[in-house]
C-alpha cells in the first residue's frame, strides 16, 4: 500500500456478526457493492476487518489534535496485534510516521519515545547506548503505545508488566488538548490512564524507566509434567529464572497417560547483571540435580527449538549462548519481519497463589479445548497498581499473577462459542481476567465483578478526557460501559486528575519537544 496522510471511502459501514451477537468480536462485513467497502485493513490474525472508512497518518502532535477535533469516532491502530474489535472506529488513526526517540535522560534513567515506535526499534537505540528496558514481550514487533495501553507483558515473578515501566505519558484528549502525565507530579493520575485501552486519547509520546544494560542466557527443558506440580513446585519453576515460560499443548503425555508435559523456556540474567530476583540456579546441573532443584528430572533440549514443536525454529531467539538482553527476553528475534498470523489468541491471569489448582482445572476441560488448540502458554507477572491492569494488586495480591495464554486455530466462531463459555467457566473460581487485547466471551457484569469498582473508576476518567465519546467504539460500550456526560466531568475539574498539565496547542511545537523533555507551556 502507497502511505498517504488519509485514504478515503464515501461510507462508513457498520459489520453484521454471523454468529454472535456480541459486538466485542465482529468477523466480518456484509456483501456490499466495492464503492461501499470499507479501507479492507484487517488486524494480524486475519481474523477482523476493520470498518474504518478512513486513515490518517499524521506526522506531528498537531496533525493529531487536528484529526482528533474534526472527527466524531477515531481510534488509533497500532501493529494490530490485537485479536477483538478494541481498535476499530469510523475513522483510524496510525503513529506510524511518528516513532524514534524524542530524548533520552541517562542520568535520570529514563527515555522519551513517539507512540508508533515498535520495541524492537528502541531496543536498538538502547542497547548502543548501554541501556535496557526491564522486560520484552515473546514478539518485539509490536508498538510500545498499543502494548502499554493493553497491559502487555512478558514473563518473571519479579518483572512486572510493560506497562508499570512507563514513568510519562503525552497525550491528545478528545477535545484536541494536549495533556502530559509524570509519574514524580501525579503518580495517581498516571496509574489510572496508562492503561487506557486507548480510550482517553491518543498516546503521542511516552517516557520509559531503563536500567544498566544486561546479559542474559536462554535454554528450553523438557520433562516437566503436570503431576509434578504443587503450587510450591510451581512457584519454584516459574522463579528459577529472570524470565520463565511454560509451553503445553494440553495433550496427553503419552498413549493411555492422562499426565500432561510442559517445555520450559529459562531465561536468566548473568551474574553481575543481577537487579531483581536473585537466582541460585547458573548451571544446568543446579537446576536439574539436586532435592530442591526446581527443574529436577528435566532434560536441556540439544537443539534449537520453536515454540511449536517440530516446526523450523529460525525466527526464534538464540538458545545457545549469552547475549543481549534485546536478543534473549523476546521467544521471536526482531530481524524476522513476522507475516499474517494463521491463528487467534486468548489469554487468562489468575493470582499466583491458586496457580496450581487453575491449571488442573484447565486439565480437567482439556478434551473441550485441545481440537481447537495449537499451544498454550504460562507465565508469571509481578503485581502492579495500575487502575485497570489485570495483575493489579487490589485483585491478585502482592505475590502477582499467573498468565494461562492459549492460541488457537483459526475457526474463531467454534473458539468464542464451544471452547471460551467452557474454559472460562473453569477458570471462574479463581477470578481469572482476560487480556483485553485478546479474545474473550466475558460480559460486561462479570468484568465489573472481577475488577472490583476499577470500571466505574474508569469510566469517569473516560468523561473527563473524552466527553464527546469520540474514542469509544462499540467494543468498549461493550466491555468498559460509558458515563452519562455531565458538565461537572469535564477537564479541569476537581477530580483525581485535575493536576495533569493541559499544554496549549500554540506552545506545544515538535522542535521544542524534541529539543528534551516535554513539558507544558510555562512548567
Amino acid at each position: 500500500r502507497k502511505s498517504r496522510r488519509a485514504q478515503d471511502q464515501p461510507t462508513f459501514l457498520k459489520r453484521v456478526w454471523p454468529w454472535s451477537p456480541s459486538p466485542r468480536h465482529p468477523v466480518g462485513i456484509s456483501a456490499l457493492p466495492p464503492f461501499m467497502a470499507p479501507l479492507g485493513l484487517h488486524n494480524w490474525a486475519g481474523n477482523l476487518q476493520y470498518s474504518a472508512s478512513k486513515l490518517h497518518e499524521p506526522r506531528s502532535t498537531e496533525e493529531v489534535q487536528e484529526i482528533v477535533r474534526r472527527s466524531a469516532s477515531v481510534r488509533v491502530l497500532g501493529t494490530r496485534h490485537c485479536f477483538n474489535a478494541i481498535a476499530d472506529a469510523e475513522e483510524l488513526l496510525t503513529l506510524a510516521q511518528l516513532k524514534g526517540v524524542v530524548c533520552m535522560d541517562v542520568a535520570a534513567g529514563q527515555v522519551t519515545v513517539w507512540g508508533g515506535t515498535t520495541y524492537g526499534e528502541l531496543c536498538l537505540v538502547l542497547e548502543a547506548r548501554g541501556l535496557a528496558l526491564h522486560n520484552l514481550a515473546s514478539l518485539p514487533h509490536i508498538s510500545v503505545a498499543g502494548a502499554v495501553a493493553t497491559a502487555s507483558h512478558g514473563s518473571g515473578q519479579h518483572n512486572g508488566n510493560l506497562a508499570t515501566a512507563v514513568a510519562g505519558l503525552q497525550l491528545v484528549t478528545g477535545r484536541g488538548k494536549v495533556v502530559e502525565l509524570h509519574e514524580d507530579e501525579d503518580p495517581g493520575a498516571l496509574h489510572a490512564a496508562v492503561v487506557g485501552l486507548g480510550c482517553l486519547g491518543v498516546v503521542t509520546q511516552l517516557t520509559l524507566r531503563v536500567e544498566p544494560s544486561f546479559s542474559m542466557r536462554q535454554r528450553v527443558f523438557d520433562g516437566l509434567f503436570l503431576s509434578m506440580l504443587s503450587q510450591e513446585r510451581l512457584d519454584s519453576v516459574l522463579g528459577a529464572g529472570y524470565s520463565v515460560s511454560l509451553f503445553t499443548s494440553w495433550r496427553p503425555a503419552a498413549v493411555g497417560s492422562d499426565d500432561v508435559e510442559f517445555r520450559v523456556w529459562l531465561k536468566q540474567r548473568q551474574a553481575g547483571s543481577e537487579s531483581r530476583g536473585q537466582h541460585r540456579w547458573s548451571t544446568v546441573e543446579q537446576l536439574t540435580q539436586g532435592a530442591d532443584a526446581p527443574l529436577g528430572g528435566c532434560i536441556e533440549c540439544g537443539e534449537k527449538q520453536h515454540v511449536y514443536k517440530g516446526m523450523d525454529p529460525t525466527t526464534c531467539t538464540d538458545q545457545s549462548c549469552v547475549g543481549p538482553w534485546c536478543d534473549r527476553l523476546p521467544h521471536f528475534s526482531f530481524d524476522f519481519e513476522p507475516g499474517f498470523g494463521d491463528e487467534l489468541d486468548s489469554e487468562y491471569f489468575v493470582p499466583r497463589a491458586s496457580a496450581a489448582e487453575a491449571l488442573r482445572a484447565v486439565h480437567a476441560v482439556a478434551p473441550t479445548i485441545v481440537p481447537f488448540l495449537l499451544v498454550s502458554e504460562i507465565r508469571s507477572i509481578a503485581a502492579d497498581s495500575l487502575l485497570l491492569s489485570p495483575h493489579g494488586e487490589r485483585h491478585v495480591g502482592a505475590d502477582g499473577s499467573v498468565a494461562l495464554h492459549f492460541t488457537w486455530r483459526k475457526q474463531e466462531a467454534e473458539v468464542m462459542t464451544q471452547v471460551l463459555p467452557v474454559l472460562e467457566r473453569a477458570l471462574e473460581p479463581f477470578e481469572a481476567r482476560p487480556h483485553w487485547g485478546k479474545l474473550f466471551a466475558m460480559t460486561r457484569e462479570r468484568l465489573e465483578q472481577l475488577y472490583h469498582g476499577a470500571l466505574g473508576e474508569f469510566r469517569s476518567i473516560m468523561q473527563q478526557y473524552d466527553p464527546e465519546a469520540r474514542f469509544r467504539n462499540q467494543w468498549v460500550e461493550a466491555t468498559i460501559g460509558s458515563a452519562e456526560p455531565s458538565g461537572s466531568e469535564a477537564m479541569g475539574s476537581d477530580r483525581p486528575h485535575s493536576r495533569a498539565k493541559i499544554v496549549p496547542a500554540a506552545a506545544e511545537g515538535v522542535a521544542g519537544i524534541r529539543a528534551g523533555r516535554p513539558k507544558a507551556a510555562g512548567a
